[in-house]
């Protein structure tokens, strides 16, 4: 099961590649979550574009994580069909057009492709649906959903968790909740001390223990398989249901500073630490005496991956060990056995996690894991207001992938 599930999830980020920044500003203006409503308010008459799937739009996407509602009286053009759909859109040349996807890479390239076409006023909705939704824009009026349940953001999670009338449901499969898969980031998501474990599959058979009068919360690593409870649920006549926005792994690699109730309702046994890119930043910056290790191929950290998409560059400072070739390559970092090692991949890879599992039974004591990899830091610079100087630990990005 867990294999399907980190499918899901990876084909999910699939979706966010491709990520050039540097036509923003530029070719067309960015805006960010917060401030997406001022901005309506400044440009009446404008067009909101969702340049997403047919699927995603209309919530029924076979990737049930990426079926996150949409924005009201939004026009959607597929971006795979934009280039021929260009006529469509004629009459709005000189029109304020908000572009919007999930994680605003599509959108980036759908507001070149406007720009290039002579449109005048295009803006980019920094990091999308998503984002959005990461700010609680679901509870906006502007948000619109066919989904009979709620999505909640790490924060709402945490404001929701200790009340009286909320029941929380893990509904991972036992070998995830327990944390023995074949894959270490599966296994180091860690549980909620407070939630029931009722797998999936057995959650239809499970109902008389799941309370009808309270608000049920369920948990699962992306929340594909939440959401497919919170259907089930709603089915059987639970008026009350929310799914915690892209699961387990969004809580963990969501700032502990950000969110007071992290360290008190989430558990996890492993010997190493997840850091979110701020939370890197602060470390790396800050010590003096940190390893920074590249869990990639040398293909990648050159920049010579047969994926051009890939060849993103490197973090500053950092050497590249990949992961297959760790435990022949100790040597190389065995002064830092008990000082900072921070290890990372392109995005979401499971790579760092199989590097600390080995560093861990080779006696080092303070092994970190940088969460979405170098990925997450030229997304977040790019994406999350006031984060534009995490793109300085990022060197050597070829000139097309800027």
């Amino acid at each position: 099961m867990y294999k399907s599930v980190s499918l899901i999830f990876l084909l999910s980020i699939a979706l966010q590649l491709n990520a050039q920044y540097k036509n923003d500003n530029v070719l067309y203006k960015t805006v960010y979550p917060e401030d997406l409503d001022q901005q309506l308010k400044e440009h009446p008459g404008y067009l909101l574009l969702d340049v997403r799937s047919k699927g995603e739009n209309q919530d029924t996407s076979s990737m049930k994580s990426m079926n996150i509602g949409h924005l009201k009286n939004a026009r959607n053009i597929d971006i795979r069909e934009l280039g021929t759909r260009l006529n469509e859109l004629q009459g709005f040349k000189n029109t304020p057009i908000f572009v919007y996807c999930s994680h605003s890479q599509r959108s980036r390239r759908a507001s070149k492709m406007l720009a290039d076409s002579g449109f005048t006023n295009v803006f980019n909705i920094n990091g999308g649906m998503t984002t959005l939704l990461q700010n609680d824009y679901g509870l906006n009026p502007n948000y619109e959903t066919k989904a009979n349940y709620q999505l909640l953001s790490p924060k709402a999670f945490c404001m929701e968790i200790n009340a009286k009338n909320t029941f929380i449901v893990d509904v991972r499969p036992d070998s995830s909740y327990n944390g023995a898969t074949g894959n270490e980031m599966i296994n180091s998501m860690g549980k909620i001390k407070s939630a029931v474990h009722i797998p999936l599959v057995n959650l239809e058979n499970s109902l008389s223990t799941i309370p009808k009068d309270k608000k049920i919360i369920i948990v699962d690593e992306f929340s594909d398989e939440s959401i497919n409870a919170a259907n089930l649920l709603s089915s059987r006549g639970y008026k009350n249901v929310a799914v915690l926005f892209n699961g387990m792994y969004n809580l963990i690699t969501t700032n502990t500073a950000d969110l007071g109730c992290k360290k008190d309702v989430w558990q996890q046994d492993k010997k190493f630490q997840i850091l979110t890119s701020d939370e890197f930043n602060e470390m790396a910056g800050k010590m003096k005496d940190v390893a920074i290790v590249d869990t990639r191929s040398a293909a990648e950290y050159n920049n010579q991956s047969k994926d051009s998409w890939r060849n993103i560059g490197h973090i500053k400072n950092a050497i590249n060990i990949p992961v297959s070739e760790l435990q022949n390559r100790l040597q190389e970092i065995e002064a830092f056995k008990n000082k900072p090692v921070i290890l990372y991949g392109f995005s979401s890879s499971p790579d760092p996690y199989k590097a600390a599992s080995t560093l861990v039974a080779n006696g080092f004591t303070n092994i970190n894991i940088l969460s979405g990899g170098i990925f997450n830091i030229r997304w977040r610079a790019a994406n999350i207001k006031g984060h534009t100087a995490l793109k300085d630990w990022v060197t050597d990005t070829p000139a097309e992938n800027l």
